[in-house]
């Protein structure tokens, strides 16, 4: 059976607009973490520490993006590859370098499909599997009939 193109949900499309040009970042941690994290697409995966007096320290470029670096990746062995079609996949890469490995550090930013959130609800979680090699997963329903305008390079095709 052929998938069908889910329509665009009710949503403010000047907020996807600036999601895709990396104007809107999306944050997450805090809480119990001394560590919170910014996702802004197309451009950068940083990791930092927040004072209580607001102001910002400590702060690690966990990836950077490049489309040519992505696409290569994208189709290697090296990407964790997923039969769930509500999951794309793209390469933030060439960030600060580690101290514990020498190497730069590099982020798999997993954008998924969660149709059970409600508008404009966004679930953000960062993992580190391998030393400062990080998995950056975000879910929200917002993805879903995105994931329809994805091309064979992982790369989404969706202009507001």
């Amino acid at each position: 059976m052929p998938a069908t193109v889910q329509p665009l949900p009710k949503i403010d499309t000047s907020v996807l607009k600036a999601f895709f040009k990396g104007e809107y970042c999306l944050s997450g941690g805090g809480g119990r973490s001394w560590w919170m994290y910014t996702f802004c697409y197309g451009k950068f995966v940083q990791q930092y520490h927040e004072e209580r007096t607001g102001v910002r320290s400590s702060t690690i470029t966990l990836g950077t993006w490049n489309t040519v670096e992505h696409i290569k990746w994208y189709h290697s062995s090296k990407r964790l590859k997923t039969q769930n079609p509500a999951i794309i996949s793209q390469f933030y890469g060439n960030g600060d370098i580690c101290d514990l490995t020498g190497k730069a550090r590099q982020v798999q930013v997993r954008l998924k499909c969660k149709e059970t959130l409600k508008l404009p609800a966004v679930s953000l979680s960062l993992q580190e599997p391998l030393t400062c090699d990080y998995i950056l997963t975000i879910e929200s329903s917002i993805f879903c009939p995105l994931l329809s305008t994805v091309d064979v390079n992982g790369l989404f095709n969706y202009s507001p």
